[in-house]
């Protein structure tokens, strides 16, 4: 595991110039303001400096998948299962979850609960609009 900074494109050229002037790995190494350890490992493998392949447990979800999740979370009242079955993923809800923190743009709220239409409610709305079905409503 790398104890630092990797090397720059500009920092390479430097090491690699110096080291063809005959310049000595410790020398430039105080020239460049880096360790004699990082000149070595990068004059001893110049091609492959960098490439290793980090390791860690891999995503679950591609980069399609946290795009779908996106589509469909904004600008929805989709719980949290039905954006999972929306998307067609086998991912569990808690992965969902994470997957809409982490994305910035997207601010996710429990729909506030609110009680349901009773009838009579229905029949004063149904009113209401009969009554006022003639009603200029452009000067409202």
């Amino acid at each position: 595991m790398p104890r630092g900074v990797k090397l720059t494109d500009y920092e390479k050229g430097q090491i690699s110039a110096l080291f063809k002037e005959g310049i000595s790995k410790r020398e430039i190494a105080s020239r460049i303001g880096r360790s004699d350890r990082v000149v070595r490992n990068y004059l001893n493998n110049v091609d492959n400096y960098g490439t290793k392949k980090r390791k860690g447990r891999p995503r679950v979800l591609s980069d399609r998948d946290r795009r779908s999740i996106s589509k469909a979370t904004s600008n929805s009242t989709n719980s949290l299962r039905g954006i999972r079955n929306e998307c067609k993923l086998s991912v569990s809800i808690p992965t969902i979850w994470r997957e809409i923190n982490r994305n910035p743009n997207l601010v996710r709220e429990k729909m506030r609960k609110a009680p349901r239409l009773q009838q009579h409610h229905k029949d004063a709305r149904l009113e209401f609009a009969r009554n006022n079905m003639s009603r200029h409503w452009d000067q409202v």
